[in-house]
């Protein structure tokens, strides 16, 4: 029971985490000087095709990795983009880590 208790929360977590991001990264990107409306729909479409590109490629994942492992992994890479925002100016990072946590 622990155990279910522990996947169900990490899957909440995960599907929050995830859903937040391209509800504010429009905002955040407004906020960044420089950045014009152009630049913040291509983010978003980056951050769509990175989501693609990667779903393509689940089945080969699930093959590898449990789904606890996925999971894990999926917390830890939102979690390199999360610090990866916290921390920098520059809008192709910015891009890069909104790719790599949508991709999730």
């Amino acid at each position: 029971m622990n155990t279910l208790l522990t996947v169900c929360f990490l899957a909440f977590l995960g599907m929050a985490m995830f859903n937040i991001i391209p509800v504010h990264s429009p905002f955040f990107l407004k906020g960044m000087r420089g950045v014009n409306n152009t630049q913040i729909g291509l983010a978003i479409a980056a951050m769509t095709m990175a989501a693609a590109l990667v779903s393509m490629q689940f089945k080969k994942v699930r093959r590898v990795l449990r789904q606890d492992q996925i999971f894990s992994l999926l917390l830890l890479l939102m979690g390199v983009g999360y610090f990866i925002l916290s921390v920098t100016n520059s809008y192709p990072m910015v891009i890069a880590a909104l790719s790599v946590m949508r991709g999730c």
